[in-house]
């Protein structure tokens, strides 16, 4: 089942689940709801959705009883065999907005200083995320391989970069193995990376509960 939740203004609807029957019209979805009432929902997508709009699947809804709305859910949310998949598509921009707001970390690659350490990098960022305007240092990579018409390298002076060079030391503080010349430092790869994601997950978690 999944909750209610707010993220830093970011309010979710309650959920109530049920299960496709059909999608028609494109904008349109039938779904039996556990009561076994059948209801048309809004479908706020307008691709094929080839892989995630599949019969007998379960779903959530959302609902909105205002005089003036045709169609009083929305279909939000299909489960499918490998996961579950976001249908209303003006959520990523609300979790976008969220996150920045917010500052969440989005993504990281505990790597060298390379053009192909760089490109997994970009390579790991979620797609909805690669249209919003980004901000470097004057590293080769960054300009190689981010976008030139979102992306800006800047000096330290302009206050962009600065939320991140306070994250590193921030990282390095809390986490001992990254601290050179300490009993704590690791050369282990595999470990930086599950230590570096735990930090993350906790990170993340705790500048949005605040």
């Amino acid at each position: 089942m999944i909750n209610n939740n707010q993220i830093k203004g970011l309010k979710w609807p309650h959920l109530v689940p049920g299960i496709l029957i059909k999608r028609y019209k494109r904008f349109m979805a039938d779904v039996m709801l556990r009561n076994g009432e059948t209801v048309t929902a809004h479908c706020p997508n307008s691709g094929s959705m080839k892989s995630c709009n599949v019969s007998g699947m379960p779903v959530y809804l959302s609902f909105n009883p205002k005089p003036e709305r045709k169609l009083k859910y929305t279909w939000e949310i299909i489960k499918i065999p490998e996961s579950y998949v976001g249908i209303n598509t003006q959520i990523p921009n609300r979790l976008i907005k969220a996150s920045i707001e917010t500052r969440q970390i989005v993504a990281f690659v505990n790597e060298d200083h390379s053009l192909e350490t760089c490109q997994k990098l970009w390579d790991q960022i979620p797609e909805e995320y690669r249209r919003c305007h980004t901000f470097s240092d004057f590293w080769k990579a960054y300009e190689a391989v981010f976008p030139e018409e979102t992306h800006r390298s800047v000096v330290k002076e302009t206050g962009k970069t600065a939320h991140m060079e306070r994250w590193n030391n921030t990282l390095r503080q809390r986490v001992g193995r990254f601290v050179r010349e300490t009993l704590s430092f690791s050369k282990d790869e595999l470990w930086h990376d599950k230590v570096t994601l735990w930090f993350i997950l906790t990170y993340n978690k705790a500048i949005t509960s605040c």
